[in-house]
């Protein structure tokens, strides 16, 4: 809580709240997430993260803007 902030690489993944669970390893999210990198915004609902892989799923349907300046 507080604020969840996940990183790979040059991807940021942001949202207010999530559970990791001991018994799977993996996070979850049932608040919006904000995903960003070069070039393009993520954003949807809820969240699935494999710390493992790096993996991330979005669920519930996404919202991706792409294009703009690279760094």
């Amino acid at each position: 809580g507080g604020g969840v902030v996940l990183t790979r690489g040059d991807a940021t993944a942001r949202t207010p709240t999530a559970r990791w669970a001991e018994a799977d390893g993996i996070v979850r999210g049932d608040e919006p997430v904000l995903v960003t990198g070069p070039a393009y915004r993520l954003s949807g609902p809820a969240f699935t993260a494999d710390p493992g892989t790096g993996d991330v799923e979005i669920r519930g349907g996404v919202r991706l803007v792409a294009g703009g300046p690279r760094p």
